[in-house]
């Protein structure tokens, strides 16, 4: 890390975090926001402190084989001919497009401005992704919801709708700070050495900001197909239960025939002629089996009992 008079940028994640106090003095940061950048659990924000601007952003990935959403934090102090970014957690993949045009151009051929506009035009690309992983995992859970296994896939749906709006806590705010980054009456002209600089970078800050917006609607339109889903799988479990229901009562009910005439003709009375009958037992039986046979094919036929032979 190399610090010159003007046109630098100083870049610090990791253990390099701690040397952002010795920054303060250096670039006239505020002490407010070399606290923001030493701690992190911001939310994304944009604050002006004199002729420095300060700036959150929530860099996220998404880890397909866990369904999760890593998000990370990245602390940019801007000012007129430096740039200072702390990058928390998984946001130290963040930069790699800025880093790699600051070594074709080095910053004194720059703006810091150009510098912010990359980091986040690179955290707001990396948003896509996740959205993309999230709509195969949507796919695959209405293919479980639906499919004829009796899976329940409530837990999944739940995990991804809770990081579903944990995207949306972290995203959805950035469109604030880009509106005041895109506003030609905006904060820009702080930290550029005149107003054309400010009304040229403008349109980009404008870009990037119609990007979330289409990004936050996304998330809106996943977060309602996981809530549908869940509604769905919910009812899914509903009805399996009551086909479970009914298959034991259509057996209890069938079960219940010989039952009942086997306590009928067990009571053992005298005066009962049928069991004098030669052919009685025999009798009874057929007349237990041809009961619980009716029953049962009854029970088939209206769809209690494995798959109907007809519609109801």
């Amino acid at each position: 890390m190399s610090i010159t008079s003007t046109d630098c940028w100083v870049d610090l994640s990791g253990e390099a975090i701690s040397g952002v106090s010795e920054l303060t003095e250096r670039f006239g940061l505020h002490e407010l926001a070399a606290e923001d950048a030493l701690h992190a659990h911001q939310r994304p924000k944009l604050e002006r402190y004199d002729d420095t601007l300060v700036l959150v952003a929530k860099p996220a990935f998404y880890d397909d084989d866990a369904e999760a959403i890593r998000i990370g934090e990245l602390f940019v102090a801007i000012g007129d001919g430096f740039i200072v970014t702390v990058r928390h957690g998984d946001a130290h993949r963040i930069g790699g497009r800025a880093a790699a045009k600051h070594q074709e151009s080095p910053l004194s051929e720059r703006r810091p401005v150009d510098v912010l506009y990359e980091l986040l035009d690179e955290v707001v690309d990396g948003y896509e992704p996740i959205i993309r992983g999230l709509q195969i995992d949507i796919e695959e859970i209405e293919q479980e919801v639906f499919s004829v296994e009796r899976t329940n896939s409530a837990p999944r749906i739940y995990a991804l709708k809770r990081h579903v709006l944990e995207m949306l806590r972290n995203v959805e705010p950035l469109i604030g700070p880009l509106e005041r980054l895109a506003s030609p009456t905006g904060d820009l002209a702080v930290v550029t050495r005149n107003r054309a600089d400010a009304d040229e970078i403008d349109e980009y800050f404008r870009d990037v900001a119609d990007h979330v917006r289409r990004l936050v609607a996304q998330l809106h339109t996943v977060n309602d197909v996981l809530s549908d889903a869940l509604q769905a799988n919910l009812a899914q479990v509903s009805v399996s239960q009551n086909d479970d229901m009914r298959t034991m009562s259509a057996w209890a009910a069938i079960f219940l025939v010989p039952t009942l005439l086997a306590g009928v003709w067990g009571m053992n009375f005298d005066s009962m002629p049928e069991l004098d009958y030669r052919f009685g037992y025999p009798l009874a039986i057929g007349i237990m089996i041809l009961a619980s046979l009716a029953l049962w094919w009854q029970f088939r036929r209206s769809g209690w009992l494995g798959t109907p032979t007809r519609n109801r």
